[in-house]
């Protein structure tokens, strides 16, 4: 699977190698994004943060020609942020619903699953993933049914399904250390094959934060 592939002529209708990519982003407002940063920053140095890993995302996503580019918005897509990164990039804006990490997930999933043969979900907040990730998950998806790039906290940061089967994101304590344990274990339970991608570090606290800046020193 190449990330050069022609833009799919129509998103309507679902085609054979037909992908998307959907990332998931926050607005930069304090006290909303990055609030696990605080203390000891402040909430506008968190936010300030935030919009700088957003930004950076969607820079390198957006040079990739795929068949869809989707920004899924919190709190929705009207904020003045989002608005301004929809007439920069070749995106679309899309609100995000209400609840937990893994209602938003389902909802990005059951949007997609009926027109694109591959999903990759991702986030804002992990600088080091590239277009070399988004190969290895597609290439991944020919052999399994999900492939997931873990996070070195327990988490993980990037999703990639070929399929939907209710449930797989429930009963996951969001947030947790045991996140990707919990996240595999509801696709085994519902038959699903797995593989997991290179790992990466997200920037969630502090010492993510450090390391980020300051690699040198890890």
């Amino acid at each position: 699977m190449l990330l050069n592939a022609p833009r799919h002529p129509s998103a309507t209708n679902r085609r054979h190698d037909s992908w998307c990519l959907a990332v998931m982003a926050k607005a930069p407002e304090p006290g909303f994004a990055k609030t696990r940063l605080c203390p000891p920053l402040t909430p506008r140095a968190a936010a300030q943060i935030h919009r700088r890993l957003t930004d950076g995302t969607l820079a390198w996503t957006a040079r990739c020609t795929m068949t869809s580019l989707q920004l899924w918005c919190a709190p929705d897509r009207h904020h003045a942020y989002f608005r301004r990164l929809g007439k920069q990039h070749p995106l679309t804006l899309h609100d995000q619903c209400r609840g937990n990490l893994g209602r938003r997930l389902d909802q990005v999933v059951r949007a997609n699953v009926r027109r694109y043969d591959k999903i990759i979900i991702i986030g804002t907040d992990c600088p080091t993933l590239s277009q070399r990730d988004l190969t290895a998950a597609l290439t991944a998806l020919e052999r399994v049914d999900v492939a997931l790039s873990p996070a070195y906290d327990g988490g993980y940061v990037l999703i990639a399904l070929r399929c939907h089967v209710p449930g797989i994101f429930g009963d996951i304590a969001w947030g947790g250390a045991q996140v990707l344990r919990q996240q595999r274990q509801r696709l085994h339970e519902r038959g699903l094959s797995t593989t997991l991608l290179d790992a990466h570090r997200d920037i969630d606290r502090h010492e993510d934060l450090l390391a980020w800046q300051h690699p040198e020193h890890i």
